[in-house]
């Protein structure tokens, strides 16, 4: 399953980044609704990329992680 994942999330970043090649390529009269869009657009392929670079298996773990650590502090605090 993480290969069909890798596919899909290599389609997704071409798909976005044709996505920002079309906004910059407009011919918008308002500079700045141009700018948004490419900004946002920029931030969305960024993110693909971090993830289909990042190891899933170590992300997941670290995420249980921080959740453990909010948990007990939750609960210390309810303690208190």
């Amino acid at each position: 399953m993480d290969k069909v994942t890798k596919w899909i999330g290599v389609i997704n970043l071409l798909l976005w980044t044709c996505l920002l090649i079309s906004i910059i390529s407009l011919n918008l009269d308002n500079n700045t609704l141009k700018e948004f869009a490419a900004g946002a657009t920029l931030v969305v392929i960024i993110g693909i990329g971090f993830d289909l670079l990042s190891d899933r298996k170590e992300r997941i773990k670290k995420e249980a992680l921080v959740k453990r650590i909010y948990d007990f502090i939750g609960k210390e605090k309810q303690g208190e």
